[in-house]
């Protein structure tokens, strides 16, 4: 195929580009030759996006641009074994990655950067072995996890930092262990509780024995493996693509749970019907 002035002009090829091929005597070449005179590789994605290539030189395009056993690669560099990707470098043994770099094993990817082995990630950084997390960076084995940073083995996690082994936390930093909470400061081991800094072991509020805090903690976890409520919620965005709904609101969050979770948390030490509204309806809600 011929790369005349004409073709260029056609398909609205950049000025920068044709002055660049003029100056190199490029223009009336072979697309082939262009190719292997490594012309500005934004120039051949142009290309690309308008003009059929043959087998020689979609071989030829793949091997200038480092794509290996690929397929539906536009505007990408250093690929290997990936299909369906746009604007993305780096990418290996990945599905549907856009404008994203150095994603390995990984699928639905957008906007991100260094992805490992994860799954629905947009605007992330350093998301290992996750799934569903929305801009928010280093995060490691957890899932549903927005607006966040430094999160570890967690899951539900929304505008927070520093958050290991926890669920269903809410702007909280430096806490471990906790689950259902909201507004806490570097504290651990704390369930159904709101605005605590520095403390342990609580409930509803309130100070529980540790042994008390692990009877109730184990129970918990056995339950919320069979409830499936949903900080992030994925939905058709009706043209073919995914959007992305945020339920920060705890009443959005315990809306999902079922009747005989709320029945289980009844039985919870400190609990009350006012203290269970008063913490998670009305004082927090934004």
């Amino acid at each position: 195929m011929k790369i005349t002035l004409e073709l260029l002009k056609k398909y609205n090829t950049k000025k920068a580009h044709i002055e660049y091929l003029e100056g190199e005597e490029l223009i009336g070449k072979e697309l082939i030759d262009l190719i292997d005179c490594e012309v500005p590789v934004e120039i051949l994605f142009h290309l690309r996006k308008y003009l059929k290539f043959d087998e020689e030189e979609e071989k030829a395009y793949n091997s200038f641009c480092h794509i290996e056993d690929s397929s539906n690669i536009w505007n990408s560099v250093s690929v290997k074994n990936s299909h369906d990707l746009m604007n993305s470098n780096f990418v290996e043994n990945s599905t549907k990655v856009r404008d994203s770099h150095s994603v390995v094993d990984s699928i639905c990817v957008y906007d991100s950067t260094e992805v490992r082995s994860s799954g629905d990630v947009v605007f992330g950084n350093k998301v290992y072995d996750s799934d569903m997390v929305l801009n928010s960076t280093r995060v490691f084995e957890s899932e549903q996890v927005a607006r966040s940073e430094d999160i570890v083995w967690s899951s539900n996690i929304f505008r927070s930092k520093n958050v290991k082994d926890s669920s269903f936390i809410y702007q909280s930093e430096n806490i471990e262990d906790c689950d259902f909470c909201g507004f806490m400061k570097n504290s651990n081991h704390c369930m159904f509780s709101t605005n605590l800094e520095g403390k342990e072991y609580y409930i509803f509020n309130e100070k529980v024995s540790p042994q008390e805090y692990t009877q109730f903690k184990e129970a918990l976890r056995e339950r919320l493996a069979t409830e499936l409520p949903h900080m992030i919620i994925a939905e058709n965005d009706g043209e073919g693509g995914t959007r992305y709904v945020f339920a920060p609101r705890y009443d959005n969050v315990f809306n999902g749970l079922s009747k005989e979770f709320y029945g289980w948390v009844g039985t919870l030490p400190n609990y009350s019907d006012e203290k269970f509204i008063e913490l998670f309806f009305k004082e927090n809600e934004s």
